[in-house]
């Protein structure tokens, strides 16, 4: 997951930033293994979309079971970045 948000994340939305910059997103994984609500929260409005729009890259999962049910499964991805 690390290596596909640092191959297609472009820091270069990062307007007036410095620093370090922490992104909390937050998703499901549902019985499809789509990702769906998907929560973003960032410090600039441009670094929310660009975060958006990484995760909408992802590839279909293989969803989660438990007891032998496929189930949805909640998903907490922090992403931090120094800005120099």
């Amino acid at each position: 997951m690390n290596e596909h948000v640092d191959r297609h994340f472009n820091t270069a939305v990062c307007l007036n930033l410095e620093g370090r910059q922490k992104i909390t997103t937050q998703f499901s994984i549902n019985e499809k293994g789509k990702i769906v609500d998907v929560k973003v929260r960032a410090p600039q409005d441009q670094l929310e979309k660009e975060t958006r729009r990484v995760l909408a890259l992802l590839p279909d999962f293989i969803p989660g079971k438990q007891n032998g049910e496929v189930t949805t499964v909640i998903y907490s991805l922090p992403i931090i970045f120094e800005i120099k």
